[in-house]
């Protein structure tokens, strides 16, 4: 499809949407669902096609729009990271247990966050002076001389 004919096919939908996100209450926010995914789609399409026009950044700034109003006031509760390591991850793994990669990945993973956390905990308990071991004395003594 050309870049005239699809701007000109959809350019009237851009304009309603555009005016009733400019008049709509923070009350009516579901019935912006659809529009939102035609949007995007719209977006996605002329990013891939056209990413040089003008009218991709209307179409991403009327996206980003649209996407705070729907999500402006959408809170999460405090205990989802406790369901993602309880519930989700461990059905992700379960439902992905025949692929390898996902375990290695997940491996890998946890090994990285455990020698973090106990790098972390060796420097709090030096009280950081292995940072001139780790930098080397010269960068660290150009370090200490900047913040001084």
């Amino acid at each position: 499809m050309k870049e005239i004919s699809f701007i000109r096919q959809n350019i009237a939908k851009w304009e309603r949407l555009e005016q009733a996100v400019a008049s709509t209450d923070t009350q009516d926010e579901g019935c912006h669902d659809d529009p939102y995914t035609e949007i995007t789609t719209d977006l996605s399409f002329l990013r891939s096609h056209y990413p040089r026009l003008h009218i991709t950044t209307y179409l991403n700034n009327l996206a980003s729009t649209l996407h705070n109003v729907l999500y402006k006031n959408k809170k999460e509760k405090r205990s989802r990271i406790l369901l993602f390591w309880k519930e989700e991850l461990p059905l992700l793994m379960y439902e992905t247990r025949h692929e390898k990669y996902m375990e290695i990945n997940f491996s890998s993973f946890s090994l990285e966050v455990m020698l973090r956390i106990i790098s972390g905990i060796f420097l709090l308990k030096n009280d950081f002076q292995g940072n001139e071991q780790m930098v080397g004395a010269a960068h660290y003594k150009q370090i200490d001389l900047t913040l001084n």
